[in-house]
């Protein structure tokens, strides 16, 4: 399978430019849980090209400890390959209330304690009802590079009050190989086996 089930962020950028679909100005919906979507007739020109990635499976960080075993016949012993994925969200943040000219969450905004320089990606939701910002009909940025952003004069009424969360330090997963080797003896075996 491709994707996941319960996907926990989503990216969309145009797939010949790379560039993120916030930048294109065309109505477009990245949700991770619907995918990606572009409309030609909601849009004054056609649809371009887009590509999404799903974040899947992201725990909080954990520590496998050393295992050593020792052989207990002439057969080699083959450590199983493990998958080391290490992630994690930062806490909700609210920077203000949506006062004056909006609503404001931005990265620069947060101490540099609360938030990584360069996050992977971005959640933005309503702050009383949790509910995602792309379910509100309000105009908001809700960019991984930016942060959150609302502004009154952009929309019909007062915007609301959001928060955000950022994802910080998950680089792609790492595989470690299946190394053999032979048990000890008291008869020569070679030099042993390394594979690859």
């Amino acid at each position: 399978s491709l994707v996941c089930p319960n996907p926990q962020s989503i990216q969309c950028r145009v797939k010949s430019t790379r560039a993120d679909w916030q930048t294109t100005g065309q109505v477009y919906i990245c949700n991770n849980q619907v995918g990606g979507t572009c409309t030609n007739s909601e849009n004054s020109s056609p649809c371009l090209d887009y590509e999404v990635r799903f974040l899947c499976d992201c725990p909080e960080p954990t520590t496998t400890e050393p295992i050593t075993t020792e052989p207990t016949s002439s057969e080699p012993t083959t450590a199983e390959p493990t998958t080391v994925n290490s992630c994690r969200w930062t806490r909700w943040l609210d920077r203000d209330n949506p006062s004056g000219f909006g609503d404001y969450e931005t990265l620069a905004d947060f101490h540099p304690s609360l938030v990584c320089p360069n996050p992977q990606s971005i959640q933005c939701r309503v702050k009383s009802t949790r509910a995602d910002w792309q379910t509100t009909g309000q105009v908001y940025i809700c960019n991984n590079q930016v942060g959150g952003t609302c502004t009154n004069s952009e929309n019909s009424s007062p915007c609301l009050d959001y928060e955000v969360r950022f994802l910080c330090d998950c680089p792609e997963p790492t595989t470690t190989e299946p190394i053999t080797t032979e048990p000890t003896s008291t008869e020569p075996t070679g030099t042993g086996l390394h594979m690859q």
